[in-house]
C-alpha cells in the first residue's frame, strides 16, 4: 500500500512528548568509542608519543575537548581525524538536513568499498561508520519546509488542494524512496555501522515492511519504536541469523485517521518483531494502542508463543493480552 501523501504532514507536527527519554537516558554512555575501536585493529600511522598512550586515557582527554577544538583536531592527520570523530559522530540525528543527506552519502560510500571485493570488509581510511554508536531519525520541519514549500500556514491550506497534493506526493516519494530507502540499506549492512548500539524513530509517519525486515538485518542492541502508525497488517520476515537486540520500546499505533482504519491490527507486526528478538532481548517496554479494537496476542498454539530466556525487564501497559 503507497502511503497517503496528505499523511506527510504530521512530520511539521511537533513532537509529542512521552516516555521516550527516560528509556533512552541510560541506554548508551555519553563517551565516545576508544580509538581502537573506531580504527577497527588498526594501529595508528602518526608516531606521536600521545598516541601511546592507553586508549582510556585518550578517550577521557577527548572528552575535555571542545567542538572548536575536536574540529581543529580533525585537520591534523587521519589518526587524528578519527579520533575526534569518535566523539562528533557517537551520537547522529538524521533530521533531513544537509548534513544528514551528506552523512548518508559518505556512509554510502563506505557500503561500496566494503562490500569490494579487494576490500575484505574494510575501508581503505578509517570509516565514519565504525564511530556511530547512536542514531536517532527526527526530521525537522524546517527542512521539509525549505525542502518541499510545504508548512503548517494559511497560506499553504489556501493553495487548491490538487497543488497541495501534488506537493506532498513529491515529498513521500523522495522520503520513501530516497531517504528512508538510504538509511534502512545501511542498516541491513552490518559491517558499515559495526557499533551502532541504538535506533530511535521519532517521525510520526509509518514504515514500510522493507524498513522493519532492515531493522532485523541489523546489528543494533537498543531500539525505540515510538508512536509509529501502522496503516496496513503485515509481518517480518523471520530471518534464520539471530538479531542481537538487547532492549526494545515498541509502541506502534494503528493509523486510525486512515480511511482504512479498523480493518487491521498491529499485533502481527508486533508479535513477529518479538519473535525474532525474543532469544536476545533483556528489557521490553511494550506499549498498545488503549483502542481496543487493536489487540495485541502471540495467540494460543504454544508452538508460537516465544521464549525471552534472557528477559530481565518488562513494562506492559494498555489492553495487551499474552495469550
Amino acid at each position: 500500500m503507497a502511503p497517503d501523501p496528505e499523511n506527510m504532514m504530521r512530520l511539521l507536527l511537533p513532537m509529542l512528548s512521552g516516555v521516550k527519554d527516560d528509556y533512552e537516558s541510560d541506554i548508551v554512555p555519553p563517551l565516545p568509542l576508544s580509538l581502537d575501536r573506531v580504527m577497527e585493529g588498526r594501529a595508528p600511522k602518526s608516531s606521536s608519543r600521545l598516541f601511546q598512550l592507553p586508549f582510556e586515557i585518550l578517550t577521557i582527554i577527548l572528552s575535555y575537548l571542545s567542538s572548536s577544538n575536536l574540529a581543529n583536531l580533525a585537520l591534523v592527520n587521519s589518526d587524528c581525524r578519527q579520533w575526534a570523530r569518535s566523539r562528533q559522530y557517537a551520537n547522529v540525528n538524521l533530521t533531513y538536513s544537509d548534513s544528514s543527506f551528506g552523512l548518508i552519502k559518505v556512509l554510502q560510500d563506505e557500503v561500496l568499498e566494503r562490500v569490494s571485493s579487494k576490500s575484505n570488509g574494510f575501508t581503505s581510511r578509517p570509516s565514519l561508520g565504525a564511530c556511530i554508536r547512536r542514531v536517532t531519525i527526527a526530521t525537522d520541519s524546517r527542512w521539509i519546509t525549505f525542502r518541499h514549500d510545504i508548512k503548517l500556514s494559511r497560506e499553504f491550506n489556501a493553495l487548491p488542494r490538487e497543488e497541495r497534493i501534488q506537493r506532498l506526493a513529491k515529498l513521500s516519494d523522495f522520503y520513501y524512496g530516497s531517504y528512508i530507502d538510504s538509511i534502512g540499506h545501511l542498516l541491513s549492512h552490518r559491517k558499515v555501522l559495526p557499533n551502532l548500539d541504538f535506533l530511535g524513530w521519532d517521525d510520526f509517519v509509518p514504515l514500510p515492511k522493507q524498513f522493519y525486515n532492515e531493522l532485523v538485518s541489523s546489528n543494533i542492541r537498543h531500539l525505540r519504536l515510538y508512536r509509529v502508525p501502522v496503516e496496513e497488517q503485515f509481518e517480518i520476515d523471520q530471518l534464520n541469523g539471530a538479531w542481537p537486540l538487547r532492549s526494545l520500546y515498541l509502541e506502534l499505533l494503528w493509523d486510525i485517521i486512515e480511511d482504512s482504519a479498523w480493518r487491521g491490527e498491529t499485533g502481527p507486526l508486533c508479535t513477529s518483531i518479538l519473535r525474532q528478538c525474543a532469544p536476545t532481548l533483556e528489557s521490553l517496554i511494550w506499549v498498545s494502542s488503549p483502542v481496543l479494537i487493536d489487540p495485541q496476542s502471540f495467540g494460543t498454539e504454544m508452538s508460537k508463543i516465544p521464549r525471552f530466556p534472557n528477559l530481565r525487564n518488562l513494562d506492559i501497559s494498555s489492553g495487551i493480552s499474552l495469550f
